[in-house]
């Protein structure tokens, strides 16, 4: 059995899903050893797939190709065959890439976003945020059961420089002329950072072994999807903190029209709509913190600390990538985690600036009293 002494929890964790989404549900995935990473994998290993090992190569592929034949004892054949032939030389290289694919589950968590911070976005704006927790990669994680809270009422409080920016009349002049150009232009930079998310995970997967799972090409997919799922239940509970406006309704036709119009019409404009544009603040009713609020952000930092944890499982797992190509791997993440970045810090500056200027107004009206 694997949950034993001998395997840390990660590695069975690891293992179990990727079983699951590569053999338990029917999903043979393609066919391992057809190519490598294109810029020095491939040209390193690709005699000795192609030609060395063309034997147990096409023993593989038989087997792959007979529906009754489980391929994995000739996967781990050929992967067995490619690395007795390798030089020590290009072992030390397959080696390095390890430790670069390793630390980049470290390196992409410290660019991602906080669980209070998705949190914060996803109130007015949940299909921009989810689709951010998509191209972030990684979640960013805060001390386990730490004293100090990361709260969304502190993301709020903190002053920025972006903050101070807007409050510039010309320059939020200029942001309110040119609102929905930049919001259209979030959505495109976040779609284009997703997809470059998914078809490298999938490149990776396909082009590489997992030396303790040799058929699956799943796993750096399934590894970059999972920060939606662990911001979800705290992105829940602060939205089912908020209050909610008392309705009154005399018939179904009447509670029907007051949803269509106080939720469906609402919303959509909500989601569009940019934080630095809104007159009206963020309740901070809705932001403090209850038993069940940081309940559910504790559970959300615990998932975003085991996913950090099986990713460098899974990323150090692989085998057959030259440093090279790791550091282009690394570095396509990481394009699309700062680009979801700088989407996300303009909108907390624009939930700040929108307070301030609740504050100043509230000021003004006091001193006209």
């Amino acid at each position: 059995m694997l949950a034993n002494k001998q395997y840390p929890l990660a590695v069975v964790v690891a293992h179990w899903t990727s079983l699951c989404v590569g053999r338990y549900i029917g999903v043979r995935g393609p066919a391992k050893f057809q190519h490598f990473l294109p810029v020095l994998s491939e040209s390193t290993l690709s005699d000795i797939n192609n030609n060395v090992c063309a034997a147990t190569r096409a023993d593989y592929m038989s087997a792959y190709n007979d529906p009754a034949v489980d391929p994995d004892r000739l996967c781990l054949a050929q992967q067995d065959c490619i690395l007795v032939n390798m030089s020590e030389s290009e072992k030390s290289y397959m080696s390095s890439s390890s430790l670069v694919l390793g630390l980049s589950p470290i390196l992409l968590s410290s660019i991602g976003p906080t669980i209070s911070e998705i949190g914060l976005l996803s109130l007015r704006r949940p299909i921009l945020s989810l689709l951010l927790t998509f191209g972030t990669v990684g979640v960013y994680p805060s001390r386990i059961l730490s004293y100090v809270d990361d709260s969304a009422l502190d993301i709020i409080g903190e002053p920025t420089t972006l903050a101070v920016f807007l409050n510039e009349t010309r320059v939020h002049d200029t942001v309110r002329k040119r609102a929905a150009a930049i919001s259209v232009a979030q959505y495109v930079v976040v779609a284009l950072a997703v997809f470059n998310v998914f078809y490298t995970s999938w490149q990776l997967g396909v082009a590489t072994v997992l030396n303790f799972v040799c058929q699956s090409s799943f796993m750096p997919l399934v590894w970059t999807t999972l920060p939606a799922f662990i911001h979800l239940p705290a992105a829940l509970a602060l939205r089912a903190n908020k209050k909610k406006p008392a309705t009154v309704s005399t018939s179904e036709s009447t509670r029907a029209m007051n949803c269509s119009k106080s939720l469906i019409r609402p919303s959509l404009t909500s989601e569009v709509t940019l934080h630095a544009m809104r007159e009206e603040p963020i309740d901070l009713a809705a932001l403090r913190p209850t038993p069940m609020l940081i309940f559910w952000r504790w559970v959300a930092t615990v998932l975003s600390f085991v996913h950090v944890l099986v990713g460098i499982v899974i990323f150090s797992s692989l085998l057959f990538t030259m440093t090279t190509d790791a550091a282009i791997i690394l570095l396509r993440y990481a394009a699309s985690a700062l680009a979801c970045r700088l989407i996300i810090i303009f909108e907390l500056g624009g939930i700040r600036w929108s307070r301030a200027q609740a504050q100043k107004n509230e000021r003004m009206n006091a001193t006209a009293r």
